[in-house]
């Protein structure tokens, strides 16, 4: 069962999830607040929506979408989809467009006085795939070894790229309605969403501080384990909460900047919530992505 998860459709048709509900704490040193799924969330949810209408009219979106597509279109080396799909000029050009695109709409969204998190959420996992492409995992290019969630973020990387080669499939054959197509970018929302959490988590948190966390969340063995990436980012959130507690908690080792853990941790969970306020305007950027021509 997935936990804290409200499944909902928008007016774009798709199935979406707000998951992370009421995740974190109002403040650093409070206690954990209940899940709330309050009427803020469709309020939070308009506003989304409200803010990636405005994004999808800006001149730049056809680049940006003409560039996942793009990425839409590699399927998997020898190596799988990490390292080696795409080259390392190509991968250049790639993020140079990219980055220009996403300057160009971020600041077009500023003058409007509009949050530019819905594009930003875009732009970093298109990056993400990007760089998974052409080097490498995240994982494969540190010197020293990555947090375990880092691990985690990549294995979904690579599982959304297998979710969007079978939904361009379907796309392309035919043999699908447009109901079923929309419906099936539910569970990549679910997954790209995840991502974001995870790399929220890895960035502010995870490297100096979640080392022992072995967050493997595979059902099944071998190629037949299935990957929950809603449940993979509750249990990393978990996770987040413990090494909180006990590393900023009165019995913390003396060794640790507690100053530093409430910081990281604060900076964690105030990306973790804008993740969450930006779901559904997220959902409907990868709407368009994926079926904006269907």
């Amino acid at each position: 069962m997935r936990s804290r998860v409200v499944r909902e459709l928008t007016g774009a048709g798709f199935v979406l999830s707000t998951i992370f509900l009421g995740a974190g704490r109002a403040e650093a040193d409070s206690p954990p607040e209940s899940p709330d799924v309050g009427g803020d969330v469709s309020e939070t949810g308009d506003a989304s929506i409200a803010r990636a209408r405005v994004i999808t009219g800006l001149p730049g979106w056809p680049g940006v979408r003409s560039l996942w597509r793009e990425l839409d279109g590699m399927g998997p080396s020898e190596n799988g989809y990490s390292f080696g799909v795409l080259d390392w000029e190509q991968a250049g050009l790639m993020r140079g467009k990219l980055d220009g695109l996403a300057a160009e709409m971020t600041a077009a969204l500023e003058d409007e006085g509009l949050s530019a998190v819905e594009l930003r959420l875009v732009v970093d996992v298109a990056r993400m795939r990007i760089e998974m492409m052409s080097t490498g995992l995240p994982s494969m290019l540190t010197r020293m070894m990555p947090p375990p969630v880092e691990y985690d973020k990549g294995a979904l990387l690579e599982e959304m790229e297998a979710q969007i080669d079978r939904l361009v499939e379907l796309r392309e054959s035919g043999l699908i309605d447009l109901g079923q197509l929309r419906s099936a970018t539910g569970r990549i929302l679910d997954t790209f969403m995840a991502v974001s959490v995870l790399n929220a988590v890895s960035q502010n948190f995870g490297y100096p501080y979640m080392y022992d966390f072995e967050g493997r969340y595979r059902f099944g063995d071998g190629a037949d384990s299935v990957l929950d990436a809603v449940q993979m980012a509750d249990m990393a959130l978990a996770e987040l909460e413990r090494q909180f507690d006990s590393l900023a908690g009165p019995e913390a080792p003396e060794y640790v900047d507690t100053e530093d853990v409430r910081l990281r941790y604060r900076a964690t969970m105030d990306t973790v919530e804008e993740v969450r306020g930006a779901v559904t305007g997220t959902g409907f950027l990868l709407g368009d992505l994926l079926l904006g021509d269907v």
